[in-house]
């Protein structure tokens, strides 16, 4: 563990120093005012004079009724229907204090439990995503995002070292 100073206080980060409230921003979230607490929690960290928390729009999570989504990405904890009056708790008790919010946690419906960590979930516990594998991770507007997580590889591998027809073969 890293630690950085903030006033007297000592924040733990991971190892890279770095943390991150990831936002989804994909419609139905966006739709349910995502943007806005994108804003708030970029607005709240910087107020709360937070080192190395860094806070980030992602692709579409896929519980859209649950919108807008966050995951702190870090120790992995969502909060669904995050709404602008939560994001200054979410900032000073979990991400300041390392309290998780318990009262913002998703409720499973099956179960009726809350449910701390988004790979948990029974939502999509069955599912493996391929295509859609970095939604919900990245920035699904970043060039840099895509290309830190392989995109373009096979168009790079196929350029750069297949013959005309391997690539056919690997079509077919």
């Amino acid at each position: 563990m890293i630690q950085e100073a903030r006033s007297d206080v000592v924040i733990a980060t991971t190892a890279k120093g770095v943390r991150e409230v990831r936002v989804c921003t994909g419609s139905g979230c966006a739709l349910s005012g995502a943007l806005e607490v994108l804003s708030a929690f970029e607005s709240a960290v910087q107020k709360a004079g937070l080192v190395g928390i860094k806070v980030r729009k992602t692709g579409c999570h896929g519980l859209c009724a649950e919108g807008p989504l966050v995951l702190l990405a870090t120790e992995g904890t969502f909060y669904p229907k995050v709404s602008l009056d939560m994001v200054d708790r979410i900032v000073d008790e979990h991400i300041w204090q390392g309290r998780v919010v318990r009262d913002y946690l998703y409720v499973d419906p099956a179960t009726g439990r809350r449910v701390r960590r988004y790979k948990n979930l029974s939502f999509d516990k069955e599912q493996r995503r391929i295509a859609s594998r970095n939604c919900g991770v990245i920035d699904p507007e970043s060039i840099d995002d895509y290309l830190a997580t392989g995109g373009y590889g096979a168009l790079e591998k196929t350029l750069g070292s297949m013959k005309p027809e391997a690539v056919i073969r690997v079509v077919k």
